[in-house]
This record gives structure tokens, C-alpha cells and sequence, in this order.
């Protein structure tokens, strides 16, 4: 019968990893970290998400014309919404495009942000919930030389 392992005094650590914890152990620090990140939205969700991390090209909106195209990394996607991680506060009903890989093409759809959340300096965390798909005819650059969001420049979105 195996004895649970005993305290190690202070200078006794060895350089291997002997520690692992107990299904009981790990369950409640896990119960403990998810509860420290979940909010009371969390309960109304109306659709599962999926796990994702993968760059993600974001161009935020101002009076219809994107004002700054940037990268963020996607965290989750629903099939109403996504969650992105990014560099700079982004107000809730604020508005932005997101470009989706679909196969070898893009959708690219605008979304208005649900909340935002800081994490650390410098990290935020967004939800958003997707509004509507952006044909790319319908986004115009906003000069002759620039490309749509994919390219990383600034796109008007007509309406």
C-alpha cells in the first residue's frame, strides 16, 4: 500500500519533478482557475465553443472605414461568436472585421465586441459575437494603393 508522499523540507528538493498531484488536488486548482476567469455571461451561453489558438486579422471600425488593421490570437470560436486575445482595450458594441479562413478563401464577417477584459499589462481578452459576412466587393480601400484586411491595410466597409 502506497503512504502519501511526505513534505519536503526546505533545502530538500531535488533537480528531478518528483511531485504529482492528487485527481483531488488538481480538480479543485482547476475548479479554483476556471472560477477566477468565468463571469456570469458565461452561464448564458447559447452555443459550445472550440478551443482554438491561431493569428487572427482584425481591422477596427470608425464611421464605416477601418481605422487600424492588427493581428490578434483567436482563443475560441462559436458558431455566433469568437474570443481573441489582443494588445489594446476595445470598448463593449465596438465594432471591428475579422477575417476567417474558410478552406482556401476567407470570410471575413464584422462583430461587435460583448466585453473586454484585462489580463495582464498590455493583454486583453475580447468576446465578440459575429453581426454580419462582409463581401470583399464590398470593401473598398480607402486609397488605390491599399488592400482589404487580409493584407494588412485600411478597407472602408460600405454599407
Amino acid at each position: 500500500m502506497d503512504s502519501p508522499p511526505k513534505p519536503a523540507t526546505p533545502g530538500s528538493e531535488s533537480n528531478r519533478a518528483d511531485l504529482k498531484l492528487s485527481p483531488q488536488e488538481f480538480g479543485k486548482i482547476l475548479d479554483a482557475l476556471r472560477g477566477s476567469t468565468s463571469t456570469a455571461s458565461s452561464d448564458k451561453r447559447r452555443f459550445n465553443r472550440v478551443a482554438v489558438e491561431a493569428k487572427l486579422s482584425l481591422a477596427s471600425l470608425v464611421n464605416g472605414r477601418a481605422d487600424r488593421v492588427y493581428s490578434a490570437m483567436m482563443r475560441d470560436i462559436s458558431i455566433n461568436g469568437l474570443g481573441h486575445f489582443q494588445s489594446t482595450m476595445m470598448a463593449p458594441g465596438e465594432t471591428f472585421l475579422a477575417c476567417l479562413p474558410l478552406g482556401k478563401e476567407e470570410l471575413i464577417v464584422k462583430c461587435r465586441a460583448t466585453f473586454c477584459r484585462g489580463l495582464a499589462e498590455g493583454i486583453f481578452t475580447v468576446g465578440a459575437e459575429f453581426v454580419a459576412k462582409v463581401e470583399r466587393r464590398a470593401i473598398t480601400p480607402s486609397n488605390k494603393e491599399q488592400k482589404p484586411p487580409v493584407g494588412g491595410d485600411q478597407p472602408a466597409v460600405s454599407s
